[in-house]
């Protein structure tokens, strides 16, 4: 290995301690493997900011160390689907597409099946195999101002003005809370925010 690769594998070590050094405040650290670091098409940077971003949201996951891999190839696991994003909640990774960049909204979806394993777990009565509620817990803990995207994954293309989808899937949330998980607290959420 010549010394400017060893100079370049180091600083970009150095880089990913940084980058995941600590606790991000309240939520995980990280680690971006290198069968994703070496893979992907677009600006490490900007997943590390998102993945930053995005841990500070999640504080049942503090204290732990959430592995960022790249998403499997079509057929690995022998089935015709392939997502386009996945987590591993046991082990604590989430696998993300080495082609494009993940949008906010895909990065916080994965760590919150981390989230919600973590919580269910522990005792709480969570749905953790039921996309559409990891969908609503996704938004509810989401800034508004990173939905970039026209759709909530699984529940629709909202009418509803963005700014307000967090706090709408916060009141499913609450609505689930106080009336039970068979209360068709996602129809409602899908009503709530104009989902047709």
């Amino acid at each position: 290995m010549s010394s400017d690769t060893a100079d370049a594998d180091a600083a970009r070590l150095e880089a990913d301690r940084a980058a995941t050094a600590g606790d991000h405040g309240i939520g995980p650290s990280y680690r971006v493997l290198e069968s994703l670091r070496s893979r992907v098409e677009y600006d490490l940077g900007d997943l590390r900011d998102q993945l930053k971003l995005a841990c500070e949201h999640y504080p049942q996951l503090g204290g732990r160390t959430v592995t960022v891999a790249s998403r499997r190839s079509p057929g690995a696991d022998h089935s015709h689907f392939t997502p386009h994003a996945s987590a591993e909640p046991l082990n604590r990774i989430i696998r993300l597409p080495v082609e494009t960049r993940p949008s906010y909204q895909t990065v916080f979806h994965e760590l919150a099946h981390l989230e919600i394993y973590e919580r269910e777990r522990f005792g709480a009565a969570l749905p953790a195999s039921s996309e559409e509620f990891t969908s609503i817990y996704t938004v509810a803990r989401m800034p508004h101002d990173v939905l970039y995207r026209d759709d909530i994954a699984y529940l629709g293309e909202p009418s509803a003005p963005k700014d307000e989808w967090p706090a709408i899937c916060r009141q499913a949330l609450e609505y689930r809370d106080r009336n039970g998980a068979n209360s068709h607290y996602i129809k409602r959420c899908r009503e709530w925010l104009g989902v047709v």
